[in-house]
């Protein structure tokens, strides 16, 4: 576009192609001062222009930025021929415009891209250098200082291989043999610092061929890798010192995934749960674990991932390959990435099953015969006594016998204790089988037993049990291959509103006095007992007053005398 301005910078003339240029009809532009130089550029444009009309300067060439007619900037060169008279008076300028805006944005875009390699080059923790001559360094990025702590002209000149650590040095020959071929070549190489140490880096090398097919240079860039390595040197040694812990433990161990599959697990939790390994890494946890146990596994495992603790034990029962229980101590811990994203459980399982039968045996002795493994004398009372309680409040009977074997010492004297123990378990068996299953059986010493009867309706229910107790009796124990013969006698109480277990014991065993007292091999109520004892005493009595009578009437006929 070719423009005419008078002194004061008026616009007097515009050739047609200023549409094309500057997307603006010549006319809108007559009259005009400059109004399509961009804002932010007139005031340079001014100032160059009063600059050349001062210097009386034939031509001016301009650089800047114009609005167009649809509002969109372009970038314009303008090259204005300044117009002089005579004498010497400036009358204007006629000025040429042409866009380039294209030039314009490739050159910002060649800058910044120039800009940006400069700075890989010189600033990054990157560096380049390029190799001649069997790699001989003939250039090197600043940023190697940086990287390794040579200066650029400590390294230029020098063959390559002096900074390898020995051991990479036939690895990178290899590589260099492969851009004489005009193959590119990378790894991980360790490179020898100022200080003497070494540091490792990451290598990719290219060859850089002329037309004629030969190698001119290798070009080769170096990242600083050695955090990365190193982290990752400690990682591998961290997971074979827990590969070898795994696989020398005692105790099971297994790696979990976050739905509770076996990732890894021991050869010590194989044996435990008599399971190959393939076998459980195709299985979970609710394959081995007792379903009762299931719930609280769970819970544990929601424990560790909502962060309250960092591990979570409690005592769960296995189920091995043959279908046996394993109690095991089971600890779950949680591991977790850099980011603190869960990633899975680590479970440890330590095999307690001997240690928590024998506590389990100690709880059961403490309130059981070790003999007979019914209760003990501390069992019955406090279980008598919750009988009497709800017996109580449902206005139910109870009934207690208490049931003492007849003449049990000869069968000791005769055969021996042993065999005294066994008609001793024999008989609390047949106690066992012959009451219901809510009835109480204990032992409380000795030849000595409790059956308790809660909910009979009377005393004749109570004495129908008795019944069928002596007839299980009857049957002849086998002792050393002979038969043996016993009876027992029993002492029957119905337990009274608000009666304590030790009252009603012992009005049972008042009962039980008079059974054997009466013959033995009988049961004998304590009521009936009562009437006994008071027939007995009323007959004592008697006879006693008849003395008496006699005794008096004997004094009154000598006094007669």
């Amino acid at each position: 576009a070719i423009l005419q301005f008078d002194p004061e910078g008026t616009l007097v003339w515009a050739s047609p192609s200023t549409a094309t240029v500057l997307g603006w009809d010549p006319a809108q532009l007559i009259g005009a001062n400059g109004n399509f130089t961009c804002p932010e550029d007139l005031q340079e444009t001014e100032a160059a222009f009063d600059a050349a009309v001062r210097d009386h300067a034939e031509e001016v060439r301009l650089r800047s930025r114009a609005v167009r007619g649809d509002g969109t900037r372009i970038w314009v060169d303008n090259t204005a021929r300044l117009l002089w008279n005579q004498d010497g008076e400036y009358e204007g300028s006629i000025c040429a415009i042409r866009d380039v805006t294209d030039q314009v944005e490739a050159e910002q875009a060649l800058a910044a891209s120039q800009e940006h390699y400069r700075i890989l080059a010189e600033e990054s923790s990157d560096f380049t250098l390029r190799t001649v001559d069997d790699f001989v360094v003939e250039w090197v990025s600043p940023s190697v200082t940086d990287v390794l702590g040579w200066r650029p002209d400590q390294i230029v000149g020098r063959n390559g291989f002096e900074f390898f650590h020995p051991h990479d040095v036939p690895a990178t020959r290899a590589g260099a043999n492969r851009l004489v071929e005009g193959q590119a070549a990378s790894g991980r190489v360790r490179l020898r610092c100022a200080d003497g140490s070494y540091r490792w880096v990451s290598q990719l090398a290219k060859p850089l061929i002329d037309d004629q097919g030969r190698l001119v240079a290798g070009i080769v860039g170096f990242r600083d890798v050695d955090a990365r390595v190193r982290a990752e040197q400690a990682l591998a040694r961290s997971e074979r010192r827990f590969r070898m812990a795994m696989e020398s433990a005692p105790t099971g161990m297994a790696v979990v995934d976050l739905e509770r599959r076996f990732l890894e697990v021991n050869p010590a939790l194989c044996r435990m749960l008599a399971r190959d390994e393939d076998w459980l890494l195709r299985h979970g946890m609710t394959d081995i674990l007792d379903p009762a146990d299931d719930e609280l596994d769970l819970r544990m495992r929601e424990e560790v991932m909502s962060g309250r603790v960092d591990s979570s034990s409690h005592r769960k029962r296995l189920i091995t390959a043959t279908g046996d229980v394993v109690w095991a101590d089971h600890s779950v811990g949680l591991l977790r990435d850099d980011d603190g994203t869960p990633l899975s459980y680590v479970s440890q399982f330590l095999d307690v099953t001997a240690a928590h039968e024998a506590q389990e045996r100690l709880q059961f002795l403490a309130g059981h015969d070790a003999l007979t493994s019914l209760p003990n004398r501390h069992q019955l009372l406090s279980r008598l006594n919750g009988i009497l309680e709800h017996g109580a409040r449902s206005l139910a009977n109870v009934a207690v016998l208490f049931v003492d074997l007849d003449k049990f010492k000869p069968i000791n004297d005769t055969y021996g204790h042993a065999a005294g123990d066994a008609v001793l378990v024999e008989f609390a068996r047949r106690l066992t089988t012959h009451v219901r299953n809510g009835d109480l059986v204990a032992r409380l010493g000795g030849d000595e037993f409790i059956v308790a009867l809660p909910g009979v309706q009377n005393l004749s229910d109570a004495q129908a049990v008795a019944s069928k107790i002596h007839d299980a009796i009857a049957v002849p124990f086998t002792v050393g291959g002979a038969q043996v013969r016993t009876t027992v006698s029993i002492g029957l109480a119905l337990a009274r509103p608000g009666e304590r277990a030790d009252e009603v014991l012992r009005r049972a065993d008042g009962a039980l006095y008079r059974a054997k007292g009466g013959g033995r091999n009988r049961t004998v109520a304590e009521a009936e007992a009562d009437a006994k004892a008071a027939a007995k005493a009323e007959a004592k009595a008697a006879k006693a007053q008849a003395k008496a009578d006699k005794a008096a009437a004997k004094a009154t006929a000598e006094a007669d005398s």
